[in-house]
């Protein structure tokens, strides 16, 4: 069996379910194919999907995927024709609001499991607050109801303190890179703490289907401790809360006072002020010892 990750999760052969799946892509290389490529291994499972197009009007995101007769099980969400509520169109859902109040997260409790599909974020975080967008797509992620949530974003578009955030909050990740054939980078988040890192390289079909998966390069390691306050308190600020490396190294030489006069050794000096009271008789000297 091939150790390449990507069709594993195209193909939901995985043995767990991503819970949030980030496709990443740049004004080089378009992900929407393999976004897509997934939706439809979803359907083909009849699971339904909830599609919020942002980017695209859904005539054309439906066009890819009718030929198979699987757009009937995709329910659109047009962020695309009227996304800050000008026109108050009533089929649109307007950006600014709280995705989960777009999907109805936590409303509706034992009904079928559906997939949610964010395309793109970039358009939403244009118009609401990113925190508040982090703390929604975390709610989405973790609502009983939702089987998994596919964010799509562009790594040209998406600031970089609110792309770490979302790469924090992913399972898994797909970042997709300019190359022939397709070429992209996979981290994958395993339930047991484990992270796996792998390059792969494929093809995309004609129908949307990923062939010839293979890694060219698999790396395993332990993930560093973090926490889903790290992420979202990255998005709340303007400026970078992390090192880099030679940052790291050089915080890690220095040398702080107190450790420079431990490691050559130090001396006390006191000077005694006026009132000290200095007694050289033997406080004990009435005890007989």
């Amino acid at each position: 069996m091939t150790k390449a990750i990507l069709g594993k999760i195209i193909h939901k052969c995985e043995s767990f379910s991503p819970r949030l799946i980030l496709i990443t892509d740049s004004s080089q290389i378009h992900g929407r194919g393999v976004v897509l490529s997934l939706v439809k291994s979803h359907l083909r499972t009849n699971t339904e999907v909830h599609y919020l197009t942002t980017a695209l009007s859904p005539a054309r995101i439906k066009s890819y995927i009718e030929s198979e007769g699987l757009a009937s099980k995709v329910t659109f969400f047009d962020g695309y024709s009227d996304a800050s509520g000008w026109k108050n169109t009533a089929s649109c859902v307007h950006l600014h609001e709280p995705l989960e109040e777009l999907f109805t997260v936590g409303t509706v409790k034992g009904s079928s499991k559906y997939v949610v599909v964010i395309d793109k974020i970039d358009d939403a975080i244009n118009h609401q607050d990113s925190s508040k967008l982090i703390k929604s797509l975390h709610k989405i992620s973790l609502d009983e109801n939702v089987e998994q949530l596919i964010v799509y974003a562009s790594s040209d578009c998406v600031q970089e303190n609110v792309m770490s955030a979302l790469c924090h909050l992913a399972s898994a990740t797909i970042h997709l890179q300019a190359a022939v054939p397709y070429k992209c980078r996979i981290v994958l988040k395993k339930p047991s703490g484990k992270v796996l890192q792998s390059c792969e390289e494929f093809n995309l079909g004609p129908d949307l289907t990923v062939q010839d998966n293979r890694t060219v390069e698999i790396v395993k390691h332990q993930p560093e401790e973090t926490s889903d306050a790290d992420a979202i308190l990255a998005a709340q600020t303007t400026f970078n809360l992390t090192l880099t490396e030679d940052q790291r190294k050089s915080k890690n030489m220095l040398l702080l006072p107190h450790t420079r006069v431990q490691s050559s050794g130090g001396q006390i000096l006191y000077t005694p002020d006026d009132v000290d009271d200095w007694d050289e008789e033997d406080p004990d000297d009435d005890l007989d010892i």
